[in-house]
């Protein structure tokens, strides 16, 4: 995780997000409760490129025919 790396040397980063991950995750998830989601599937469009690949295995495909269906 990238925030820890920087997340003592801020002391203030404990108030607001209390312990790392559960205090980071729910700090967002509360504010954001979308966000996860909408930026998986924003990348969506990268897909196919090499970088991304192992992130979505054939899920784009899937993804594909879910928005036929329910359009």
């Amino acid at each position: 995780m990238n925030q820890s790396n920087h997340y003592d040397e801020i002391p203030d980063l404990h108030k607001t997000f209390g312990s790392l991950p559960e205090g980071f995750v729910s700090y967002f998830t509360s504010r954001f409760p979308h966000l996860l989601l909408h930026t998986y599937r924003a990348m969506l469009t990268w897909a196919e490129e090499v970088a991304f690949k192992k992130y979505y295995p054939k899920l784009r495909e899937a993804w594909m025919v879910y928005d036929t269906q329910t359009a």
